[in-house]
């Protein structure tokens, strides 16, 4: 074993990357530690928790002044993920509705604005012809003196 798996209370389940494919829906996910590495999957070898998994950092328990000694249990790893995922999914449909109905309110709100606009262009159509009216008739009468 390689000096960055030598551990007395684990072994390195590097190889078994292929197993998280399933148990992650984005691939090959694995959590990233205190130093920002990615963890490895390990096995427990103390007579408490024999046999079960953990992700750790790749420095976990070497002593070494550079690791963060990082831990998490694999199987809590998996509620978190998927309570993570319906939190999500919960909030993604929130966000929807509400979009929704801001959506709707917004496009009742530009039709309000539209008809308003069309009685102000009716009004303004009316003011106009009747100025040009007016004009005309000013018009006709200075033409008429001259």
């Amino acid at each position: 074993m390689s000096k960055a798996h030598s551990c007395s209370s684990s072994t390195c389940n590097d190889c078994r990357r292929k197993h998280l494919r399933s148990v992650s829906s984005r691939g090959d996910a694995l959590l990233i530690c205190h130093c920002r590495e990615k963890t490895v999957l390990r096995t427990a070898k103390t007579i408490k928790n024999r046999g079960k998994q953990f992700w750790g950092c790749t420095r976990y328990k070497l002593g070494s002044d550079n690791g963060c000694n990082f831990f998490r249990w694999f199987s809590d790893w998996g509620v978190e993920e998927s309570i993570s995922c319906e939190l999500l999914e919960a909030n993604d449909e929130r966000l929807v509705k509400t979009f929704e109905k801001q959506g709707v309110k917004q496009i009742f709100d530009v039709q309000k604005v539209v008809v308003g606009l069309e009685s102000w262009m009716k009004y303004l159509v009316v003011v106009v012809s009747v100025l040009f009216i007016m004009n005309m008739i000013i018009i006709a009468m200075l033409m008429g003196r001259a």
